[in-house]
């Protein structure tokens, strides 16, 4: 609560009197006692002189009228006003203290402003942040339902490298967040014997751009590692996945490649 308060006065206090009010009246008292003061008699008129004086002191200060006449000639008496405006030791007080306190004000408002704008930039990264979290992982258009999965291997040691197709009802649990991970291991595998169970994978790294999205994966029985890349439209995927796999004799590289296409709800 204290700090909004201290900003609104002295944003206030710096837009409407501020610093810069107070140096223009310090200026204009200055310019005023200079040019009364300038005013002020050297020395009396010598002969026979009649001198009045009078001293009003007012809010400003004090303005002192020397009057000189002549009475031996009255057609050519003449009178001498000499006006002195001198401030006050309060004024003088008051104006250093203003300019303190401005100066300290200034200097306030300068800091806050600082501290506002860092809070508008860091406000802006965090913004920003969030939109690139959202947007790498922000999931692909891919709906539960009953979709039809083409796949084929390439570079295996072993099966078929035919290409298999396969229709399966995928639900919005198993999609979870990484469809393209569900789509991959729903995809059919290269050979039919079920003592054989499907690698198990674990995809990292995930990154989305618009309807591209890439990962990297890692899986067991057998080792294996590489990278994958998709690209989704409205009711159709299109997956590729290139691994290492890790063998007694060596490395081979694989291709997995699947075409996924929705057609239509699950019964």
């Amino acid at each position: 609560m204290l700090l909004p308060l201290v900003w609104v006065i002295a944003r206030h206090w710096y837009a409407e009197e501020g610093c810069l009010g107070s140096r223009k009246r310090a200026f204009r008292l200055r310019r005023r006692v200079t040019r009364f003061t300038r005013w002020s008699p050297n020395s009396v008129a010598r002969g026979q002189v009649v001198s009045h004086l009078t001293t009003t002191c007012g809010v400003d200060g004090c303005a002192t009228i020397h009057t000189v006449t002549s009475p031996s000639s009255p057609r050519h008496s003449r009178e001498r006003r000499t006006v002195t405006l001198a401030p006050r030791a309060s004024h003088a007080v008051t104006f250093l203290a203003l300019s303190e306190v401005c100066r300290i004000l200034q200097s306030l408002v300068l800091e806050l402003r600082g501290d506002v704008m860092a809070l508008h930039r860091a406000r802006s990264v965090f913004w920003m942040l969030i939109a690139i979290h959202s947007s790498a992982f922000a999931k692909p258009p891919v709906e539960p339902g009953k979709w039809e999965l083409t796949g084929v291997f390439k570079g295996l040691p072993f099966g078929d490298a035919a290409e298999r197709i396969r229709t399966v009802c995928i639900s919005e649990a198993a999609l979870g967040l990484i469809p393209e991970k569900a789509l991959m291991a729903a995809a059919p595998q290269p050979s039919d014997d079920d003592s054989k169970p499907p690698p198990k994978c674990e995809y990292s790294n995930v990154r989305r751009e618009g309807a591209q999205s890439s990962w990297e994966l890692a899986c067991e029985r057998p080792t294996m590692s590489g990278i994958g890349k998709a690209t989704s439209a409205p009711n159709q995927v299109s997956l590729l996945e290139t691994f290492e796999l890790k063998m007694p004799f060596g490395s081979r590289s694989i291709q997995h490649i699947v075409q996924a296409r929705r057609l239509g709800d699950c019964p």
